[in-house]
């Protein structure tokens, strides 16, 4: 068989090697799923290829689980990469689990009441163990109201903000939390998300502030966290992936490791809550998604219905091709190149008013105002900017290619 072109991937190969990082998804594990991983594994020709796609997509933690529980062919060196990101990972979520409950705490302190989106209560709750699931940073929400007060106690806790840019001035702050969810900050290896909104857009779906509805979540001997009603952070779960193209299987495998916790009747639940709640074709993709990638158990005439949903049917083959399109490739996030995911998030409800707000949020886009390190005072023009400043860029990149080949 001829060599890949560079930067390409031979098919066959990829094909193996996502399909066994797919079945090593499955939640929880059994005997089944283990004959499954077992009969992929011979099948899989490349495993550098199967190694970049289990870091890609962030699993280490439960491909090393589902390799564990059988003998398989895996060069010792993948074997070992594999175990030792695991081991660091783990650690990290477990630093992480800490440090929300001690973030927690400290918002309490000052009468800031919080609820954890994902992280270590998702952990505990998908897959039985704070351990189990990967985590990269810890995200809050609270109360709009409570924003200035909440970023006060994380500079005062250690915390540095990353995004935007501690330089950043105030028009750019204004858009920025006119337009966005969240700030981001930093202290050491802990990465905080701080969410006044649940979603970028409100008019897709938010978190209503029900303190009586939230569950606690215990994550170590002396330490709970609240989360939102189980309906409320499945459909939250749900939009998370959607407004990304699910362009991580991390994110799906937590609604996997959930959905195998359902019944039947309790699915049919879930979808008609986020059908009421302006999540409905979030969760059908995600079905969908998670009864064609993880085997999931999904009640026949749900797909039967989902599949007759063309927006929802559409959003479900576009997050397929791309998931494996991508391959191990990250895919761009900012900028012109990441038109496609935002078309395809116009289809995640009917709403015009949705459909007007994700306009503005790609038009005024904060984020690359930040990036591109735009002076405050014409930040107010950046979207009639944006364009000339992508084409001067295109040109500066052209102009430095072309005296590189000279």
């Amino acid at each position: 068989m001829p060599s890949a072109e560079p930067g390409q991937v031979d098919s066959d190969a990829q094909r193996a090697a996502f399909a066994l990082l797919c079945v090593c998804l499955h939640w929880p594990p059994s005997d089944e799923t283990d004959g499954k991983v077992a009969a992929l594994a011979g099948e899989v020709t490349d495993w550098d290829l199967f190694l970049a796609l289990t870091m890609r997509h962030r699993v280490e933690l439960l491909v090393e689980h589902a390799l564990s529980r059988i003998p398989h062919p895996a060069p010792e060196r993948v074997r070992s990469l594999i175990a030792e990101r695991a081991t660091i990972q783990r650690r990290k979520s477990l630093l992480l689990a800490a440090a929300s409950c001690e973030l927690q705490a400290a918002l309490l302190k000052r009468g800031i009441r919080s609820i954890a989106l994902k992280g270590a209560p998702l952990g505990a709750l998908a897959f039985g163990s704070v351990a189990m699931r990967q985590l990269r940073d810890i995200d809050i929400l609270i109360r709009p109201e409570d924003r200035d007060f909440a970023i006060s106690c994380l500079h005062e806790s250690g915390f540095q903000r990353t995004t935007p840019a501690g330089s950043a001035g105030p028009s750019l702050m204004a858009l920025w939390n006119s337009l966005r969810k969240d700030q981001t900050f930093r202290r050491g290896q802990v990465l905080v998300e701080l969410h006044w909104r649940a979603s970028e857009n409100p008019y897709l779906f938010d978190i209503a502030w029900d303190p009586a509805s939230w569950r606690s979540v215990p994550i170590g001997p002396v330490c709970a966290l609240a989360v939102p009603d189980r309906r409320v952070f499945f459909s939250y779960l749900c939009i998370h992936g959607a407004v990304t193209g699910w362009h991580r299987l991390k994110w799906l495998a937590d609604v996997g490791a959930l959905l195998a916790q359902e019944t039947a009747d309790s699915i049919r639940d879930l979808l008609q809550y986020a059908e009421c709640h302006g999540a409905g074709r979030a969760v059908g993709q995600a079905l969908l998604l998670c009864r064609q990638l993880l085997g999931s158990e999904v009640p026949d005439d749900l797909l039967q219905k989902l599949s007759a949903d063309s927006a929802v049917q559409r959003l479900t083959n576009g997050s397929l091709t791309a998931l494996y399109r991508d391959g191990a490739r990250e895919r761009a996030q900012t900028g012109f190149a990441s038109l496609g995911p935002a078309l395809s998030r116009l289809s995640l409800t009917r709403s015009w008013r949705f459909k007007w707000r994700e306009i503005v949020l790609a038009v005024a886009n904060p984020e690359e105002a930040a990036r591109i390190e735009l002076p405050d005072r014409l930040v107010p023009f950046y979207p009639l900017l944006r364009l000339p400043i992508w084409l001067l860029q295109q040109w500066r990149l052209r102009a430095a290619k072309s005296g590189a080949e000279a």
